[in-house]
């Protein structure tokens, strides 16, 4: 119920009149159904009193009408403010999803929440059922109360025997609903892995790995495999369920021919009050099926509710706090220093980088490397402010970053990462990130990574939007052209602190020689880390930061690290070795 009342409180927030219309909903469809089943018994007493039946059953019909109007009119606007509460939470789920803090991201429980909300917000539509099922919960309670109250008015005898044979109902109706309650969490689980079975499989990454290793087999298996348990698990609750089901109907019949047995019978012993039986024959079957809907909606709503939980939960989250008090001052980039910082991803106990140290001064070029595993992108992620240090400082001009405005710091640092993205918008919206952008500085930057003349040959130009999916104009670009243009994003901030996270990995030899010649006047005056396993790069660079298994092995120039490092040595001429290989092969074929 606490749920309920929660999920009601954030629905008023978002629209205040959709539980005010709700009511008024529910209102009219019950006076629209009391109409109908007193309509009988008024028309009996017109012809019994030679009245002007003419008029009042043309009265009867506007009203009628009327009410049946008011109700559709209702519904239809209600359904609006239901889809417009939907979209709401659509979007503050979405906001969410960008605004965690990024340790969260990376968790795997906050994964798994996040897979569970968006499986009941997005697939499951849990909040449409929780938004009919209350309007349905309501509008029989309110037609239970209100037939109750006119029978008892004309023939409260019956009132008291009516409670008594129905309690088994009510009874019966409670216990399957438990039986439902119980078996939600039960398939809740299997239908969210069914559909993302479903939607990955869909996805357009995934079809060349589909068709060449026949992958549909796999995938048909696992989820045959998910609906013989959904099966089983509905089999199992309809098992259980199916004998309350066949109590409650033959009970239903039962009682209402108990009724109208005790009505005719009380009535015969005096002068038979037609009107009176007519409003029995007609509501009694009424008030059984709004007390059943009432209890099926109400056992509905418990289970949606309890399906909606994720979400809430999700919702509930910490957002990141970008914006919070700090030391704005240290906005121009002197130095970068780690100092002894040691850090373990979140539910890991081996530590991931281990006392490291070291000192970047403003428009110094370094190049980060060492084998898998040795903790350099890890280095990306705790300057870019994703984690925090298990111990250690990492210091902006001598402050803490942690003491420093979150976005006046991250404006200092443009990153190209390893798994960069680009959004549904249009190309000069991706570089800049924002609706208007200057086209010829772009335009510029476009032309010394080598994209102007794909980019000009393009009917819309920077204008092109990057999704085919959702616009029939759009384009798409090879591997090492996103690449490049991420490297243009990156340079088009214009920040002072430039990261490149394996920054030609999807260029061909030539592309990435002519790019990185072009690095001194790409980067001139900005510092630069190159996070790389391309060790051709630690020429180009001030100096080379070395690491194995966390720890920092040598920090100097390359020259000198070549001649000192034994293990930077093996790891630079294995990879030459490599490639004068590759090209001793080539000369002889």
């Amino acid at each position: 119920m606490k749920n309920i009342f929660k999920i009601l409180k954030d629905i008023h927030k978002i629209d205040g009149k959709y539980l005010f219309t709700s009511a008024l909903l529910s209102i009219s469809k019950t006076l629209e159904s009391l109409f109908l089943a007193i309509l009988p018994v008024v028309l009996i007493s017109i012809l019994k009193n030679d009245s002007d039946s003419l008029k009042i059953a043309i009265l009867f019909a506007a009203v009628w009408t009327l009410l049946h109007f008011i109700s559709q009119y209702l519904e239809t606007y209600n359904n609006k403010i239901g889809r417009k509460i939907n979209t709401v939470y659509k979007n503050k789920f979405a906001l969410k999803t960008i605004r965690l803090p990024y340790h969260m991201v990376e968790d795997v429980n906050t994964n798994v929440l996040k897979r569970e909300a968006e499986q009941a917000l997005f697939n499951m539509n849990i909040l449409s059922g929780i938004l009919d099922n209350i309007e349905k919960f309501a509008k029989s309670l309110l037609f239970f109360i209100s037939a109750i109250l006119i029978l008892n008015t004309s023939s409260y005898y019956l009132i008291p025997i009516y409670l008594i044979i129905l309690s088994p109902i009510i009874i019966l109706s409670i216990k399957r609903g438990k039986i439902e309650g119980e078996y939600a969490p039960k398939s809740a689980p299997i239908s969210w892995r069914v559909i993302y079975f479903i939607s990955e499989a869909i996805m357009p990454f995934h079809q060349m790995d589909f068709r060449v290793y026949n992958t549909n087999k796999l995938l048909r298996k696992n989820i045959d495999a998910l609906t013989v348990d959904e099966r089983a698990l509905v089999l199992e609750k309809t098992t259980k369920t199916f004998k309350y089901d066949e109590a409650i109907s033959l009970l239903r019949g039962l009682n209402t021919i108990i009724l109208l047995l005790t009505a005719y019978f009380m009535s015969s012993k005096q002068t038979f009050d037609v009107e009176l039986f007519t409003l029995i024959v007609m509501l009694i079957p009424r008030v059984v099926d709004s007390l059943t809907d009432m209890i099926v909606s109400g056992s509905e709503l418990k289970e949606l509710v309890s399906e909606f939980k994720p979400v809430e939960t999700f919702l509930n989250l910490d957002s990141e706090n970008r914006i919070k008090s700090g030391n704005s001052s240290a906005l121009k980039f002197d130095t970068l220093e780690f100092k002894n910082v040691s850090f373990t991803y979140p539910g890991n106990t081996n530590q991931t980088l281990k006392n490291v140290s070291f000192v970047v001064h403003r428009n110094e070029r370094i190049s980060i490397v060492g084998p898998n595993l040795s903790g350099k992108s890890t280095i990306v992620k705790l300057i870019c402010r994703f984690y925090l240090p298990d111990s250690g400082e990492i210091l902006l001009n001598g402050i803490n970053i942690n003491d420093i405005q979150k976005d006046a710091y991250l404006n200092l640092i443009s990153t190209i990462f390893q798994d960069f993205s680009f959004f549904p918008f249009t190309i000069g919206e991706n570089i800049s990130l924002e609706k208007e952008y200057d086209d010829k500085k772009i335009l510029n930057y476009i032309d010394e990574v080598g994209l102007k003349d794909k980019i000009v040959s393009l009917k819309k130009g920077l204008d092109t939007h990057l999704n085919k999916a959702l616009y029939d104009d759009a384009t798409s670009f090879s591997g090492g052209q996103y690449q490049k243009l991420a490297m243009v994003r990156a340079m088009n901030k214009e920040s002072e602190i430039m990261i490149f996270d394996e920054p030609t990995s999807a260029l061909d030899p030539i592309a990435e020689s002519q790019i990185i010649e072009k690095f001194d006047e790409i980067t001139q005056n900005k510092t630069v880390l190159f996070i790389t396993h391309r060790m051709s790069t630690c020429g180009f660079s001030d100096k080379v930061l070395l690491l194995e298994m966390g720890e920092v092995k040598g920090f100097c120039p390359h020259e000198e690290l070549l001649k000192k490092n034994e293990l930077y040595n093996e790891l630079y001429y294995a990879q030459a070795k490599y490639f004068k290989d590759i090209k001793n092969k080539n000369l002889q074929e």
